[in-house]
């Protein structure tokens, strides 16, 4: 009997060994070389490339054009953060339960009413020829290093699923992915102060509602003067539980934000700009940043980029050129609004300049890993789509986001690669289409 048992031990710790040597050399196997040279696996290079990583695993890639430098982080975001970019492209584009199941559906259906994916194609239409050029130089790398992998990555794995070919408007998704994480994307603001003007006295709703001047200075020096405590009293009404509305949310009101300090160089040692820059977005793992070194040679000089690049985006989001260093912190202005339609009886028209308009309809198709697709019906407007929340009988909301206007977005941010001065990377930041930020610039 005791035979038996050491017996059945034995086998049972050498089936525990073996699935955790396969275990093992799986995760090995999905992870990126890093030594030897890897001939034709990024189809489209005009020179040979060259790719270093430091004890940090810090990334400099050395190309002999722009194109050739995009492939290659194309090709190292894809052999380090493919998932985490699949991630991004369908938390946008409202695409998540088509990788883990029906319980990211109520979040694919928030997502999808912004038809990111659609409007990601429109972009791309108008992208200027050279930003598109880069772009898809950018996708090929991304696809050749997926497929360079001896194993696909082991989320993968784990979900029964495989990844699917990165696309140009995947990048798109994944800027609009950062439009979702740093603004505002269902009008609960608007939502809430409506609701609260609606219920209050002018004077409470002016008190409550007042703009804080704690983490704002006027560039003239002014002053914003508080509202006074209203004289009244509130409405006993108010103070009911009976008086609520489900659906409405201020923001968060801890203390959030990113910072940034720039010191001239008549203050340093070196006799040379300091700038810092600390974007606060966030935890996550992996992070949200990939840091990343861009050499290439073009426009008659030798291009030297080093910074922080978005898994997914062929380029250096925060850093430094050599000449001019530039960061970023979140711009707090209102972005959005919320626009209360009035509807016809049937539902099926809002009134608009004195007449009534039909409401587009959409129907959108959500895909789900291991069962049925879903159907959503998405309306639109002239100003934006309607929101889901609930709305006084004869009206809907319509949220009017810049996110959703094609100017919103593009690849201009590039141009900071190749600025020379601190007055031509300013000029450059106008046309730039990013989540709207505060830039700063030395």
């Amino acid at each position: 009997m005791r035979r038996v048992i050491r017996r059945a031990a034995l086998t049972l710790l050498g089936l525990v060994l073996l699935l955790a040597l396969l275990a093992w050399g799986a995760l090995k196997a999905s992870l990126a070389p890093l030594d030897g040279e890897r001939a034709g696996q990024l189809p489209g290079l005009g020179a040979s490339l060259l790719l270093e990583r430091d004890a940090r695993g810090y990334v400099t890639v050395q190309a002999t054009s722009r194109l050739d430098a995009a492939r290659g982080l194309g090709y190292v975001h894809a052999q380090e953060r493919f998932f985490q970019m699949d991630l991004m492209r369908r938390n946008a584009a409202g695409e998540l339960a088509e990788l883990v199941g029906e319980k990211a559906l109520p979040l694919d259906r928030q997502r999808r009413v912004h038809r990111f994916r659609h409007r990601a194609g429109l972009v791309l239409a108008a992208l200027p020829p050279e930003q598109r050029a880069v772009l898809d130089a950018y996708v090929g790398g991304v696809n050749a290093g997926l497929a360079a992998l001896s194993l696909r990555p082991p989320e993968y794995l784990l979900l029964r699923q495989r990844p699917r070919p990165w696309v140009a408007e995947d990048t798109l998704l994944a800027v609009y992915g950062m439009y979702l994480d740093l603004q505002r994307a269902q009008g609960q603001d608007d939502l809430a102060t409506g609701w609260l003007k609606a219920q209050l006295p002018a004077e409470w709703s002016a008190f409550l509602l007042q703009h804080s001047a704690d983490w704002q200075a006027a560039q003239d020096d002014s002053r914003v003067q508080p509202v006074p405590l209203p004289g009244s009293p509130l409405p006993a009404a108010l103070r009911s539980s009976q008086v609520a509305c489900s659906d409405c949310s201020l923001q968060d009101a801890r203390d959030i934000g990113s910072n940034n300090w720039v010191v001239a160089g008549r203050l340093s040692l070196h006799g040379h700009a300091i700038l810092a820059d600390d974007m606060h977005l966030g935890l996550r793992v992996p992070g949200t940043w990939f840091k990343a070194r861009l050499r290439w040679s073009g426009e008659g000089r030798a291009h030297d980029v080093a910074g922080v690049s978005l898994p997914g985006a062929p380029l250096v989001v925060a850093g430094s050129n050599g000449q001019v260093a530039w960061g970023f912190t979140n711009s707090t202005a209102d972005w959005a609004d919320v626009i209360a339609l009035r509807l016809n009886e049937a539902g099926t028209h809002y009134l608009s300049g004195g007449e009534y308009r039909p409401l587009r309809r959409i129907n959108e198709t959500l895909a789900v890993a291991g069962g049925a697709a879903q159907q959503l019906e998405v309306l639109e407007s002239e100003w934006g789509p309607v929101l889901p929340q609930p709305a006084p009988k004869g009206q809907a909301y319509v949220l009017r986001w810049v996110a959703h206007d094609v100017q919103g977005l593009n690849l201009q941010l590039m141009g900071l690669e190749s600025a020379r001065s601190v007055t031509e990377a300013v000029g450059l930041a106008a046309g730039t289409g990013i989540p709207a930020q505060n830039l700063l610039v030395a």
